[in-house]
């Protein structure tokens, strides 16, 4: 069964992964790092959490996706105090 979604308000929706799961989908955030940076700080649940998932679009080049994941990495993480996972060392190798 898809994962299926309704509008709550202007930042989160909620979806429904099957007729007894309920999942909160949080705001997405599209920006250059610095401004990601401003925007994420005064996230309050992004603040809160210990896991991020970064979702990028499957419809541009690897090449620029890798850039935008990179940036992230670069950029945006260690200004927000972020760090690597346990276990993650292979993909973060390098950051």
């Amino acid at each position: 069964m898809p994962i299926s979604a309704t509008t709550v308000d202007d930042r989160n929706q909620i979806g429904y992964i099957d007729a007894n799961t309920r999942a909160i989908f949080g705001r997405s955030y599209v920006a250059e790092p610095e401004l990601l940076v401003k925007e994420l700080a005064t996230d309050e649940a992004i603040a809160a959490a210990d896991t991020l998932r970064v979702a990028v679009p499957s419809t541009l080049s690897v090449d620029y996706n890798a850039h935008v994941i990179e940036s992230i990495l670069k950029y945006v993480a260690p200004e927000l105090g972020w760090r690597r996972g346990r276990g993650h060392a292979a993909l973060f190798d390098g950051f």
